[in-house]
């Protein structure tokens, strides 16, 4: 009998690199939340597909060259990571079209509700039961998109929310895969065939819906940051803070992105949330946290009890 290689999300490491991780995590959550800002002023100029055809690109040139050495490892990682891509670009897609028609802040706190589907889908698909505290954050989730999508005046739910709650359930989905395949394959050339392949598909889709044309100048920088700080930067950050604190203590620090939207979009644009938003958007990361950490404390007493 062979004896089991220590688990990443059991590192053993020194205090300052434990904090060193935590910040790393910090900074993600900041440059994703900032991003929503970033693309809701960018979509009144350029369409989502577009857009996403751009920022990819601009990540594609950033982060795969990093990665070809690792060219030999590509061939089983292919289908998937092209399996993985279909959900990272519906993802992308719904949240980008989305983010059209609702405010960052709504944007940011209903995609991170996307924590919650993962319990379920291992339940459904994988036969995995999910513990009280999944459960729990279920009903705070769905108690807080309640809050967060209702407008005050007359019960309509906002088609950019139903758009961006489609998003939700693809990166649901694109985190049971990825804890599923980022065990069998290297990391780096899987992350690099999604990022390439929904950059392709993007492009695809750009072109079928006419929406090529020129760039004005105003939206490179937003480009720019979209796709070498929000994709590559964050990517590799985040897989390098992984190795020196638990899954669970990361899955938690990300669960600060819809806190920084929210700051962001106030500070930036000058959105203010009602009181029923604020209420459901505590319900949300109450029910992100505890979802999110009772499915990583399973998975942390699954590989325990592993011969």
């Amino acid at each position: 009998m062979t004896t089991p290689t220590r688990q990443p999300n059991l590192p053993e490491t020194q205090p300052r690199q434990h904090w060193l991780a935590d910040g790393s995590l910090l900074l993600i959550t900041f440059i994703w939340g900032f991003s929503f800002v970033i693309v809701k002023q960018v979509l009144q100029q350029l369409p989502a597909s577009y857009f996403n055809a751009l920022r990819f690109t601009a990540a594609s040139a950033t982060f795969v060259p990093f990665t070809a050495r690792q060219w030999r490892n590509w061939r089983p990682v292919v289908a998937p990571g092209l399996l993985m891509s279909l959900f990272l670009y519906a993802g992308f897609l719904f949240q980008a079209t989305g983010l059209r028609h609702t405010t960052p802040s709504k944007s940011a706190f209903i995609t991170s509700s996307s924590v919650i589907g993962v319990p379920i889908i291992l339940r459904i698909f994988y036969k995995r039961k999910s513990d009280r505290s999944a459960l729990a954050g279920v009903v705070l989730g769905f108690a807080g998109l309640y809050f967060l999508t209702l407008p005050a005046n007359y019960p309509h739910f906002d088609i950019g929310d139903g758009l961006t709650g489609l998003c939700a359930i693809a990166w649901a989905f694109h985190i049971v895969l990825a804890g599923q395949f980022s065990r069998r394959y290297p990391t780096l050339a899987l992350a690099s065939i999604q990022i390439g392949t929904t950059c392709l598909g993007f492009w695809i889709t750009a072109w079928l819906l006419g929406e090529i044309a020129p760039v004005p100048i105003t939206v490179v920088p937003a480009v720019l940051y979209g796709g070498m700080l929000a994709t590559s930067l964050c990517f590799a950050l985040q897989l390098w803070a992984q190795r020196h604190i638990s899954s669970t203590r990361a899955g938690l620090w990300l669960t600060t992105e819809p806190l920084f939207a929210a700051a962001t979009s106030y500070l930036w644009i000058g959105e203010r949330l009602t009181g029923p938003q604020i209420l459901g958007a505590l319900l949300i990361v109450a029910g992100v946290v505890l979802a999110e950490a009772g499915y990583q404390w399973d998975v942390l007493n699954r590989w325990g009890s592993d011969p």
